[in-house]
C-alpha cells in the first residue's frame, strides 16, 4: 500500500459545506479515515486551503491553438463559428496538432487546479484519423496525468459516419471500461452533438444508440444564443423542446451554457434529471449571455463548470471563470456564494459526468486534491480563506501562461524561429515534472550536464516538451526492470556546431528504431509522442534519433543547430 499524508493546512475543503481542520490521508489513491502510515510521504500544507482536485466541465482543448484570433472576439456567434471553422481549415487538424492542443491545454489546467477535464472535440475533417485523434487527446493526458472526459462531438458531421467512429473511438480507448471509463479511472467516453443548430435529429439518435450499447454519458450544448435563433427558423421551436422529443433530456445528459432558459424550461430540465454546465469565461466576454445559474441550483439541478475553448475564452483557467461566475451572477439574479461557485467546479461538474468520486475529499474518493497557497501578501487581512482562494484567483494566472505562448508559433510556422536558448535551462524547467514522474515509478533521474550553457536555436517551450516526452518514455520503459535498475539519465553537451541533448535509460532496450516503421516504442503505444517529437525537432533544423545504449537500454538523442553565445 503507498499512503500519502496532507498535513498542516489552513483548512481542508471536503465537499460542498464540509470544511475542517486535521490530515488528508490518501492510500493507493483514495481518500481513507486512516491508515498505517509507515513509510508514508507526508506534505507540508502550512498556508495553504486544501480543495478537491476541480473538474472543468467543458472543454475544448483543440481551440487551445486557436486563441484571440483576428476577427474573432466579440462577434455574433453566427460570425464566429464559420471564422473559427476556416481557421481549422487553414491548420489542418490532425493527430499531431489534438495532441500538442490537448498537452497545452491539460497543463494549463493542472497549473490551475484543475485534475479532471472534459474535452468536447467537435472538429473532424472529411477522412481524418478519428481514432487517432481521439488516442492523442488521450495521450497527451496520460502523459501529464490528468484525467480527461473525451466527448466525440459532431459539428454538422454525416451522422452515420460520427456513429461509426464513436463506436471505434469507445473500441479503442476503453474496451474493458464500464460506462466508458477506463479500469484505472483516468479515461473516459462520451458523446455529444455540438447542439440543435448544427446537427440534425439523426445525429443525436445514433450518438444516443452508441451511448446506451455502451453506457455512455451524452453532452450537448443548449440555448445559447445562435442555438436558440437556429432553433426557431429551422424548426420553429425552441432547443429544449426538440432535445426532449429526441430523447436528449434525461439523467445521462448535460446541457453546457443555457444561457437563454424561460422558468418553465428550467423545471423541465429539473424534471429530467439532466444536469447543467455554466461557462461564464466563454459566454460573458463573447457578448453571449449569462446563465441564471441561481435559479438553476434552487430547481435542484446540479451545475458544473467549464471555460469552454480557447476561441471565446482565452485561458482555461478554470478558478479564475469561477471568480467571474461569483462576479456576474447577481445580473440575473443573487449573487452566489463562493463556496457555491467552489462546490460548481468540483463536485457539481463531476456529477455532470456521472463520477461520483471525483471533486470530493471525503473517504472512498479519489485522492485528486489541490493545495492553494494563502499565505503571501495578496492574501494579507483575510478573514475566509476558502471564499478569498477564489476572489483572487487571477493571481494564479500566470503561472499557465509560458506553457500556452508557443503553440500558435508551431501551428504556424515555426521554421522561421531563431531563437537562442540554453538546453541546460530547459531540462533545468522541465526535470520538476520528469522527477514528479520518475518518483511514482521508483526511478532514479540523473544529470550529466555541460558545465557552460549550450547555446542552440529552438523554440524553449516545445523543446522542453520533446524532452518531456523522451524521459516519459523511459520511465514507462523501466517499469518492467528490477527497481535497482531503475534509473535514466539527462546529458547535454556542446558539440561545437551543435547541442546535443540525451535521455539514456536502464531498461530492456531497443529492437528496432522506433522513427522508423512506426512511431512508438510502447507496446500498446499510438506513438503520436514520438512522431511529435520528431517534428518538432526536424521543424527546428535538428535530428532525432534512437538506438541501443552501450550498458544496454536505450539512448534518445537530440541534436540542434548551434547559436552564437549571448555577449
Amino acid at each position: 500500500m503507498s499512503a500519502l499524508v496532507v498535513r498542516g493546512a489552513v483548512a481542508v475543503v471536503e465537499a460542498a459545506g464540509r470544511v475542517r481542520l486535521g490530515d488528508v490521508v490518501i492510500a493507493d489513491g483514495r481518500v481513507v479515515d486512516a491508515a498505517d502510515l509507515t513509510g508514508a510521504r507526508v506534505v507540508d500544507a502550512s498556508g495553504c486551503v486544501v480543495t478537491p482536485g476541480l473538474v472543468n466541465a467543458h472543454h475544448h482543448l483543440l481551440q487551445t491553438a486557436f486563441r484571440t484570433l483576428p476577427g474573432t472576439r466579440g462577434i455574433p456567434m453566427r460570425e464566429w463559428l464559420p471564422a473559427m471553422a476556416s481557421a481549422y481549415g487553414e491548420a489542418g487538424v490532425d493527430p499531431d496538432l489534438t495532441l500538442l492542443a490537448a498537452r497545452a491545454g491539460l497543463a494549463e489546467a493542472l497549473l490551475s487546479g484543475v485534475t479532471t477535464v472534459a474535452d468536447h472535440h467537435l472538429t473532424w475533417p472529411s477522412g481524418a484519423d478519428t481514432v487517432g485523434m481521439a488516442r492523442a487527446a488521450a495521450d497527451a493526458s496520460a502523459g501529464l496525468g490528468a484525467r480527461l472526459a473525451f466527448v466525440r462531438g459532431t459539428a454538422r458531421d454525416d451522422p452515420q459516419e460520427a456513429a461509426a467512429s464513436a463506436e471505434a473511438i469507445v473500441s479503442a480507448l476503453v474496451p474493458e471500461g464500464a460506462g466508458g471509463v477506463s479500469v484505472d479511472g483516468m479515461l473516459q467516453v462520451a458523446v455529444g452533438p455540438a447542439g440543435v443548430h448544427s446537427d440534425p435529429r439523426e445525429t443525436f439518435e445514433l450518438l444516443g444508440e452508441v451511448a446506451r450499447r455502451h453506457g455512455l454519458r451524452r453532452r450537448t450544448q443548449a440555448n445559447e444564443v445562435v442555438d436558440v435563433a437556429i432553433a426557431l427558423e429551422r424548426y420553429g421551436r425552441r432547443p429544449l423542446d426538440l432535445l426532449e422529443e429526441w430523447g436528449w433530456l434525461a439523467p445521462d445528459v448535460t446541457l453546457a451554457h443555457l444561457c437563454d432558459v424561460a422558468p418553465d424550461e428550467i423545471a423541465r430540465l429539473a424534471a429530467s434529471g439532466a444536469t447543467a454546465t455554466h461557462a461564464p469565461g466563454c459566454d460573458v466576454p463573447m457578448g453571449w449571455g449569462v446563465a441564471p445559474v441561481r435559479r438553476l441550483l434552487d430547481a435542484e439541478i446540479a451545475v458544473g463548470l467549464g471555460t469552454s475553448g480557447g476561441g471565446s475564452n482565452d485561458a482555461g483557467h478554470l478558478l479564475a471563470d469561477a471568480r467571474l461566475a461569483m462576479q456576474v451572477s447577481a445580473l440575473v439574479g443573487p449573487q452566489l456564494p463562493a463556496s457555491e461557485v467552489l462546490s460548481m467546479a468540483t463536485e457539481g461538474s463531476a456529477d455532470g459526468l456521472g463520477r461520483p468520486e471525483l471533486g470530493r475529499l471525503t473517504p472512498g474518493s479519489a485522492g485528486d486534491l489541490c493545495l492553494w497557497d494563502v499565505s503571501g501578501v495578496a492574501d494579507a487581512g483575510v478573514a475566509d480563506p476558502v471564499a478569498y482562494g477564489i476572489a483572487s484567483a487571477t493571481t494564479q494566472i500566470e503561472r499557465a501562461r509560458a506553457i500556452v505562448n508557443a503553440l500558435r508559433s508551431f501551428v504556424g510556422h515555426l521554421e522561421q524561429i531563431e531563437r537562442e536558448e540554453d538546453l541546460n535551462g530547459i531540462v533545468d524547467e522541465c526535470l520538476h515534472f520528469v522527477q514528479l514522474r520518475a518518483a511514482d515509478a521508483g526511478v532514479e533521474v540523473r544529470l550529466d550536464l555541460a558545465p557552460d550553457p549550450v547555446h542552440v536555436r529552438c523554440e524553449r517551450v516545445l523543446t522542453g516538451q520533446v524532452l518531456l516526452n523522451l524521459c516519459f518514455n523511459a520511465v514507462d520503459a523501466l517499469a518492467g526492470v528490477p527497481p535497482e535498475q531503475r534509473r535514466l539519465t539527462i546529458t547535454t553537451r556542446d558539440e561545437g556546431g551543435s547541442g546535443l541533448l540525451t535521455v539514456v535509460d536502464a531498461g530492456p532496450g531497443l529492437t528496432r528504431d522506433p522513427f522508423e516503421e512506426s512511431f512508438t516504442s510502447k507496446e500498446h503505444g499510438s506513438g503520436i509522442g514520438l512522431a511529435l517529437s520528431h517534428r518538432i525537432v526536424t521543424r527546428q533544423h535538428g535530428t532525432i534519433w534512437a538506438e541501443r545504449s552501450p550498458d544496454g537500454g536505450s539512448r534518445f538523442a537530440v541534436r540542434l543547430p548551434r547559436s552564437a553565445p549571448r555577449r
